[in-house]
């Protein structure tokens, strides 16, 4: 239609009706890619909120567990110095009491990632559209830092010489009693985050007679490489407390996430 009225205005020389057709057409075009600039903002600015919303979830998550997994190496930490003193005779804790810490020192734990979105963002080239830079930075320390930090933890404390040394020293059923009744033990639902951690940061009592616990403290004591055992896996645990710290710290997602509480 523009074209034929546009060709018959030429004929007839009418130069006002063809600059009247070249400024339609001109500006039909202008509008036209602006709609479609529009429309491509528009989703991109969705695309933008959609990625920043599952990485602050992701992130979330990570910090939640992150911290759970700080907290979970310290109590084990803490309980390896307080089994060493016990079993080298410088406590002033019961049989049992020394007994837990013991067990509690070959504990570790640790939780599935949540970096799908990063590395979704990542492989995609896409990391732009998180507009917010701090928390861009943030995923970025933290995914990237955390990797050989994760990495660390469960090669030195997967498989290791004390907890070897620890279960064939004890009969398998105190062994068994101890992790029903002193092992990993569920915090609150985090309803926010919809995650559930684990600790050992809790009082728990044996259901056992005094001599039965004697005899296992006895035989830990007289066992010669355990308390060398200890010492290495105490070391390791206290080198992965400070890590997973330094991490929280160091990246960012501490106080993205108020680490303070």
């Amino acid at each position: 239609m523009i074209l034929r009225r546009f060709t018959q205005h030429i004929k007839e020389q009418n130069w006002f009706a063809v600059g009247l057709d070249v400024i339609v057409v001109v500006v039909g075009i202008f509008l036209g890619m602006q709609v479609t600039e529009w429309n491509d903002e528009r989703k991109t600015e969705a695309r933008s909120q959609e990625y920043t919303q599952r990485l602050l979830t992701d992130l979330q998550i990570e910090y939640k567990y992150a911290r759970s997994v700080e907290k979970y190496f310290s109590t084990a930490y803490k309980s390896g110095t307080k089994a060493f003193d016990g079993l080298t005779g410088s406590s002033n804790e019961t049989n049992q009491q020394i007994l837990i810490h013991a067990f509690r020192t070959t504990q570790w734990m640790w939780y599935e990632r949540h970096r799908a979105t990063f590395d979704e963002l990542v492989s995609a080239g896409e990391l732009r559209l998180i507009i917010d830079i701090e928390l861009r930075n943030t995923a970025v320390n933290f995914y990237s830092n955390s990797t050989e930090t994760y990495k660390e933890a469960r090669d030195s404390l997967t498989f290791t010489e004390y907890r070897n040394l620890f279960d064939e020293t004890i009969s398998p059923s105190l062994r068994a009693m101890l992790i029903d009744l002193c092992g990993d033990k569920e915090s609150p639902f985090d309803s926010n985050t919809n995650t559930v951690t684990f600790t050992v940061d809790y009082k728990c009592e044996l259901d056992v007679d005094d001599a039965t616990i004697n005899e296992a403290i006895k035989a830990l004591k007289e066992n010669p490489n355990l308390i060398t055992g200890l010492r290495r896996q105490t070391a390791r645990l206290h080198t992965n407390f400070i890590n997973i710290s330094l991490l929280l710290d160091k990246s960012g997602i501490g106080k993205l996430f108020n680490s303070s509480n």
